[in-house]
């Protein structure tokens, strides 16, 4: 009955009122449906999804610069360093510390063995004045001991070297290496599945082949419209030491250190190894000194006789060198008393009662928290007595194909942890509820 009434309803339009009828109900379901595709679509975020490639280019003269430089693509730690310096579990689901830090027992995540782990860890980690061993306990257990107590060594821990990385190597020539996203890696597969690492032996080569667009990513290269640009600050600096036996005067060395005139007039000899980065920052120096009133001598040396004779004899008035920090911010080894002698860093010859005692009980304290609060504290007398003048650390400029997303880059060790979230990169995505 209600199927005959609706065709009595239609037979009663003509044609062109029917045309209409026809054109009025597409309008008004296309605005039903199209509201709701539309509020789907503005409702529901994009998220990652698998595939894509990339092409990093990269400068390296030696094979062994090849391997540095992608380190953090195949090789993966106990414990890692995010892109602020913040230590997370890597291969490790849970340590335990025992023994008041004498013994670090790791359990392990599944699908690695401890077995494996354990000649890699005893033939890479030395600690000066230290013996350490690796041993399992069990498959998945890895038991690290110290001959005595040394809690920084916490950091050895986030050093990539086990073959655990997010990818691996797929192929490889002289020329470019070609990886694959690694299954045993123990974080979530990594979203892209392809990079590809073309490796340019200058510097030129390198610019040429990121301006036609052959690579997608370099380092210190040069901006481009398609690119996002990433600063990786590391922690090396150049830091430029006074011989406290021949510049005795804190005023003076304060002054200096604060970019302010000292009221009379000094000479200086700067020694400082010949290599072209830490010269110009000789001559840069030079010239922020003079108006100051302390004329720089520049007295450059090459490396045989800088660890000859200059170190080893304290056989300058003052240094500039290139200090890396590494993982460890240790810094027992610049200002302790007993690294005053020829094999030590303190170039400063820096001696402080204090200061060593405070330095032997940082290294005795557990809590990663209360040590760096005692590292604050020794930092803030040092700076008191200027016995250095340390320069800005030493930033890397990346550059990326915006087509790549999801990198978050900060602080690292070396140019490799450019990759520090690697897993996390993306080019491919979809929406998802």
């Amino acid at each position: 009955m209600i199927n005959y009434s609706f065709k009595k309803f239609l037979r009663s339009f003509d044609k062109k009122e029917k045309i209409t009828l026809f054109i009025a109900v597409v309008v008004f379901l296309s605005a039903i449906f199209g509201k709701n595709i539309y509020l789907k679509i503005t409702n529901t975020p994009m998220q990652p999804r698998d595939g894509g490639e990339f092409t990093e280019g990269i400068l390296a003269r030696t094979d062994r610069e090849v391997e540095k430089s992608f380190n953090n693509l195949v090789n993966f730690s106990l414990l890692y360093l995010d892109e602020n310096m913040t230590i997370q579990n890597g291969l490790a689901s849970s340590y335990e510390i025992f023994d008041g830090g004498k013994k670090y027992l790791f359990t392990l995540k599944d699908g690695i063995n401890a077995k494996e782990l354990t000649p890699i860890f005893n033939a890479h980690t030395k600690i000066k004045n230290n013996s350490i061993k690796a041993e399992t306990t069990d498959d998945n257990k890895l038991q690290i001991t110290l001959e005595k107590i040394y809690t920084p060594i916490i950091y050895y821990f986030t050093e990539p070297i086990y073959p655990y990385g997010p990818y691996k190597v797929a192929s490889k020539t002289p020329e470019s290496i070609e990886l694959i996203r690694n299954e045993r890696f123990v974080l979530h597969s990594p979203y892209i599945e392809k990079i590809k690492i073309k490796i340019y032996r200058n510097l030129s080569n390198l610019e040429k082949a990121y301006r036609a667009q052959e690579v997608n990513s370099a380092l210190n290269v040069f901006e481009q419209n398609n690119a996002n640009k990433y600063i990786l600050e590391l922690q090396k600096r150049a830091v430029f030491f006074f011989n406290l036996e021949q510049i005795q005067d804190k005023n003076v060395r304060t002054k200096l250190k604060n970019n302010q005139n000292i009221n009379g007039s000094l000479e200086i000899n700067l020694t400082v190894l010949d290599t072209p980065t830490l010269f110009e920052k000789a001559q840069k120096i030079k010239e922020q000194f003079a108006p100051l009133g302390a004329t720089v001598n520049v007295q450059t040396i090459n490396q045989d006789d800088f660890n000859n004779l200059v170190l080893s004899d304290r056989l300058y008035q003052t240094l500039l060198v290139g200090i890396d920090f590494g993982r460890d911010p240790d810094p027992y080894p610049f200002w302790h008393s007993s690294n005053i002698t020829a094999d030590g860093q303190n170039y400063s010859q820096y001696f402080n009662k204090k200061i060593d005692r405070m330095l032997e009980d940082s290294r005795l304290e557990i809590d990663n928290n209360k040590r760096q609060a005692i590292y604050s504290q020794i930092e803030e007398i040092v700076n008191n007595d200027a016995p250095v003048i340390q320069y800005e650390k030493e930033k890397l400029e990346y550059f990326v194909d915006k087509k790549i997303k999801g990198i978050l880059v900060n602080q690292g060790i070396t140019e490799s942890d450019r990759f520090s979230n690697v897993w996390n990169w993306y080019i491919k995505e979809e929406r998802r509820k």
